[in-house]
């Protein structure tokens, strides 16, 4: 991903599009009853990668494994996936599936040799995914504290050849309230990765204003869901030449 990119986020629970805050389930709110259709509608309308969880797989709840496999195949753009990816089997799958990029965040986050060994098999396949209030790191769906901060982890993983680094700040996630910076620019200075951001993406101007930071692109979710971001704005605005 050489230039900006907005990435339009596809959560998936029980065979439908939901959104969440936070990660609570008790917050779920279905966007679309098709998640192959809401994907093929953001290609369509412009969106040149897509991010998809499984979040069943994520919390443990179960798998939408053929769901993810058919919107795979009927997207023509690469598809960025993740949801309970903690093992090599796993990994396999999920390229099995046809995503072009995998996300791993729980056993990345808690092991991070298994994840620089995974990578050097897969050089520029895997996408560290960096969940934390703040900087503080999160496991387990978000849901358990993890020990260690987002900024000891990246000095950890500087020799894998990671895609990317997702940077997702919880406290701010799915509230369309706008992003906490001060984390995010310590983030992109101590990452020698491309880092894509997750969380509090609202307006054209946040989307801007990453684009200026030096992140390589932005996940957006609840803002498009919404109505608080149109993704064809936004688009425009982050394809123009910086100020």
């Amino acid at each position: 991903m050489n230039r900006f990119t907005l990435i339009p986020a596809v959560d998936i629970r029980a065979g439908k599009a939901v959104r969440m805050v936070g990660g609570q389930a008790s917050t779920e709110v279905v966007v679309g009853e098709n998640p192959v259709a809401l994907a093929l509608d953001w290609e369509k309308r412009g969106a040149k990668l897509i991010h998809v969880v499984d979040l069943d797989a994520a919390f443990g709840t179960g798998s939408n494994r053929d769901l993810v496999r058919k919107l795979v195949k009927a997207v023509g753009v690469p598809v960025q996936f993740g949801g309970g990816v903690r093992t090599d089997e796993a990994i396999g799958d999920a390229v099995k599936l046809g995503a072009a990029r995998i996300v791993c965040g729980t056993r990345a986050v808690t092991d991070p040799e298994w994840l620089l060994a995974a990578a050097m098999r897969r050089p520029g396949r895997l996408v560290l995914a960096a969940d934390a209030r703040g900087l503080d790191l999160l496991v387990k769906g978000w849901t358990a504290p993890a020990g260690v901060d987002v900024l000891q982890l990246l000095a950890q993983l500087k020799r894998a050849p990671l895609a990317a680094v997702l940077y997702t700040n919880v406290s701010v996630e799915g509230r369309t309230a706008g992003v906490d910076w001060k984390p995010v620019k310590k983030v992109v200075a101590a990452c020698t990765h491309p880092v894509i951001l997750s969380g509090g993406v609202t307006s054209v101007d946040d989307v801007k204003r990453a684009r200026d930071a030096g992140l390589s692109g932005v996940v957006v979710g609840s803002a498009l869901y919404f109505g608080k971001l149109n993704f064809e704005e936004a688009l425009r605005a982050v394809q123009e030449a910086p100020a």
